[in-house]
């Protein structure tokens, strides 16, 4: 089974890449904002240009990361990070469980935050996962579970049901104290005192 999606801060990605890589990250996808990638080869990117209001449009983005996150998954781990970790990859994550699993936006937030606490996509970007929610119900946006559930003629609820427990598991804080993953109060290399 592939790696999960990793959720994190921008702390998270700096750790990553300049303190070590203990989750094997081979892939990040990069909401925050910030160039601090611009110099490295370590790690193969996607950077999503989205500001963290309740009027930006997010959903223009779905589709481009479902596909590298899903690509990622196949060949490493990926890392979908934002500023703090609480509103732009969550969404992120949330829009990657709903096309990849079959999911609710409802679900697929809860999800999230069941292992990231803070999570907590702003007001507009949650409206733009429920309209996503129902373009992919109604096929307008094609995605796995849906061509899952057509070639095993699986009902949606019994499909949504047993997806909806394997989605779970594959989204991971690595951020989160206990696990051996990414910490994030890593200084900013400019910060760091050598």
């Amino acid at each position: 089974m592939p790696d999960p999606p990793f959720a994190g801060g921008i702390q998270s990605a700096y750790h990553a890449q300049y303190s070590g890589n203990d989750l094997g990250i081979t892939h990040i996808v990069d909401a925050s904002g910030y160039d601090y990638h611009k110099q490295s080869s370590k790690f193969t990117y996607l950077v999503v240009p989205v500001v963290d209001q309740p009027k930006a449009n997010i959903q223009l983005h779905f589709a481009r990361c479902n596909a590298f996150i899903d690509k990622a998954r196949t060949s490493g781990s990926v890392l979908v990070h934002c500023v703090a970790g609480i509103s732009r990859c969550c969404a992120l994550i949330a829009a990657y469980l709903m096309w990849k699993f079959g999911m609710s936006a409802a679900a697929a937030v809860e999800a999230v935050q069941r292992v990231r606490s803070t999570a907590k996509p702003n007001a507009g970007f949650l409206k733009q996962l429920e309209r996503y929610e129902v373009l992919l119900a109604e096929g307008t946006v094609v995605s796995p579970a849906a061509e899952l559930r057509k070639r095993s003629s699986v009902t949606d609820s019994a499909a949504s049901s047993s997806d909806a427990g394997a989605a779970v598991s594959e989204v991971t804080d690595p951020s989160e104290p206990g696990d051996s993953a990414i910490v994030e109060d890593v200084p900013r290399p400019s910060e760091s005192t050598s």
